[in-house]
């Protein structure tokens, strides 16, 4: 190793070791941080939080029975779709205004109601105000409207259920997989599922938990003073860094 490499280094672990012993600031600084996050959420606490549940089944093994699970995929993300879409929906938000009359139908939608959902399970109907009354009324508004909807959109396809009925027939004849009649009943099945617009009869929506008062906040105490301390510590960090730097080219 030459000179100047081994200089460079012995100049390296000095700064490494100034720095370290700033360890008290580094400390102070997360716990101011901690103090600052928490006094921010008792002041201006975030608004409250209310969620109501409804657990959606589409029953896709008895919807799509004899098809690949590839397609199988298919139609149960395209049925999630048109249950987002009706959740979202002027008809749907509507009735959520008719029952709690407080916002428009794009305040609603760009600032207060959420919806979490996988293709099935329990879906999640959020939302966030000011008055935690107010939240859990929208919340539990969302659903009921959201339900009510789903009843009115089943659509019942007089040629699907007659193809389906065909498809039952020959697999209970036993009919090979490559059987020609059979993969034309399936294709047809879904080309109908495409051009079907209501929802499926095959799903079930379930009330599994309305919105609760009272609603937390959309955000906890806890979260607040954890960013806190973390932003007060990496502060603390970077400036004790530059400080060891400035001293040492002095």
């Amino acid at each position: 190793m030459t000179k100047k490499a081994r200089t460079v280094e012995i100049e390296g672990s000095h700064y490494w070791a100034a720095w370290l012993q700033e360890w008290r600031n580094w400390l102070i600084g997360a716990v101011l941080g901690l103090i600052l996050g928490v006094l921010l959420h008792v002041i201006a606490p975030p608004d409250f939080r209310a969620q109501a549940t409804v657990v959606v089944d589409q029953n896709a093994e008895q919807a799509w029975t004899y098809f690949p699970d590839r397609q199988l995929f298919h139609f149960m993300n395209r049925e999630t779709e048109r249950l987002v879409e009706l959740a979202w929906s002027d008809e749907v938000l509507d009735q959520v205004i008719a029952r709690a009359p407080t916002h428009s139908a794009n305040q609603l939608r760009e600032s207060i109601l959420d919806l979490s959902q996988p293709a099935d399970g329990g879906w999640h109907f959020m939302a966030v105000h000011n008055d935690a009354q107010t939240a859990a009324e929208l919340a539990n508004a969302w659903v009921a409207a959201f339900i009510d909807a789903i009843d009115h959109s089943i659509e019942t396809d007089s040629e699907m259920q007659s193809a389906r009925n065909a498809l039952e027939f020959l697999v209970l004849e036993g009919v090979e997989a490559n059987d020609p009649q059979l993969l034309g009943l399936l294709e047809q099945i879904a080309a109908l599922a495409e051009r079907v617009d209501g929802i499926s009869v095959f799903v079930e929506v379930s009330l599994a938990q309305e919105a609760q008062i009272p609603a937390a906040r959309a955000v906890s105490q806890a979260s607040y003073a954890l960013a806190g301390a973390l932003l007060g510590l990496f502060l603390t960090l970077g400036s004790t860094l530059f400080g060891v730097i400035l001293s040492k080219q002095k």
